[in-house]
C-alpha cells in the first residue's frame, strides 16, 4: 500500500499536466484577458509624481562652554539636548500647528490638496479646477472645506520618516503634479524653520525679560553668575535663530522636480496581471475538470 501511494501521486501529477495541456488555449485566452484588463486599469489610474529630501537637524549654539555651562549647573538648570531637535522636526512637519501655518502663508496650496484636476505633461501645466478655487486670486469659491479634510490631504500628501542611525530625516511628496510634489517640500522646509524659528524666539524673549528682572532682585554673586550665564545661553540662542536661515532642519539632499512618474508602475500592474491570470487560470481548469470528473458538473 505504501508503495502505490507514489505511484497514485505521480500518475495524478501526469494526469494535472495532461488537462493543462490539453485547455493550453483555455489558460492562453485568460492570461491574455487578465493581462489587457490589467493595462486597462493602469491606464485608468491617476499618474502620480514624487519628490524627496533628505533633511538634516542644524547644529544649534546651545551655550555650551566652560562658565556658562557651569553656571547653568549651578542654578540647577538643564538646557534642551540638540538631539532630541530630530524628534521634534518629524513631530512638528505632521502637526496641525504647522498645516494652519502653511495654509496661512501659501493659499495656493489649498486648490492643490483638494481642488487639483490634473497636470499637462505636454504644456507642463497644472490644471487647478476653477469651479472650487481661484488660482489668479488663491481665494476659495463657496464654503471652504473643513480642517479636518485639509489636514488628512496634507497626511496623504507627505511622506516622512526618521533614520535612527544616522539621524537624517527622509521627507518626500507625492501629487498629481510633479511641479506642485517639488514645491510642496519647499514650502515645508522654509515654514519648518520659520515656525521653530518663532517660537525659540518667543521663547528666548520671554526667559531673558524674566532673567533680567531677576539679575536685578539679587545680589549674591554666585547666584547672579548663574543668572549671568543663563542670559548669554538665550542671547546666543535668539542670535542663531534671527540669523541661521536652516534654523531647525538643512537639506542634503534638495528637493528635485521629478522627471518620471512615481505610479502607477504599468510594467509591475502587468506583470502582477499575467501572473494572477496564470494561477486564476490554471485553478479554474483544474476544477472545471475535477468537478466533470466526478459528474458535479
Amino acid at each position: 500500500m505504501d508503495q502505490s501511494n507514489p505511484n497514485n501521486d505521480e500518475i495524478n501529477v501526469i494526469e494535472l499536466l495532461k488537462v493543462l495541456r490539453q485547455n493550453a488555449n483555455k489558460l492562453v485566452y485568460i492570461v491574455i484577458f487578465f493581462a489587457i484588463s490589467s493595462v486597462i486599469y493602469s491606464f485608468f489610474q491617476p499618474e502620480i509624481w514624487r519628490s524627496s529630501t533628505i533633511l538634516e537637524v542644524s547644529t544649534k549654539i546651545s551655550g555650551g562652554g566652560s562658565s556658562s555651562g557651569g553656571g547653568i549647573q549651578l542654578a540647577g538648570i538643564k538646557l534642551k539636548d540638540d538631539k532630541s531637535d530630530s524628534s521634534k522636526a518629524l513631530t512638528l512637519i505632521t502637526s496641525r500647528d504647522l498645516v494652519t501655518k502653511i495654509i496661512d502663508n501659501n493659499q495656493d496650496v489649498l486648490g492643490y490638496l483638494l481642488a487639483f484636476d490634473g497636470y499637462d505633461s505636454f504644456r507642463k501645466k497644472d490644471n487647478v479646477n476653477s469651479n472650487k478655487f481661484d488660482s489668479e486670486n488663491n481665494i476659495w469659491i463657496g464654503e471652504k472645506p473643513s480642517f479636518s479634510s485639509i489636514y488628512q490631504a496634507y497626511l496623504g500628501t507627505i511622506s516622512v520618516n526618521l533614520n535612527k542611525g544616522n539621524g537624517f530625516i527622509y521627507l518626500s511628496a507625492s501629487h498629481k503634479s510633479p511641479i506642485f510634489a517639488e514645491k510642496m517640500l519647499d514650502i515645508v522646509i522654509k515654514e519648518l524653520n520659520d515656525f521653530a524659528r518663532q517660537r525659540d524666539l518667543d521663547e528666548a524673549n520671554k526667559s531673558l525679560d524674566y532673567l533680567y528682572g531677576k539679575l536685578d532682585e539679587t545680589f549674591q554673586d554666585n547666584v547672579k553668575l548663574s543668572i549671568s550665564s543663563l542670559i548669554e545661553a538665550q542671547l546666543k540662542k535668539q542670535t542663531l535663530a534671527k540669523v541661521k536661515q536652516d534654523y531647525l532642519v538643512e537639506p542634503l539632499d534638495s528637493p528635485f522636480l521629478p522627471e518620471e512618474r512615481y505610479s502607477p508602475n504599468r510594467r509591475q500592474i502587468l506583470t502582477y496581471g499575467i501572473l494572477i491570470g496564470l494561477i486564476l487560470g490554471i485553478i479554474y481548469i483544474l476544477m472545471r475538470y475535477y468537478l466533470k470528473k466526478n459528474k458535479v458538473l
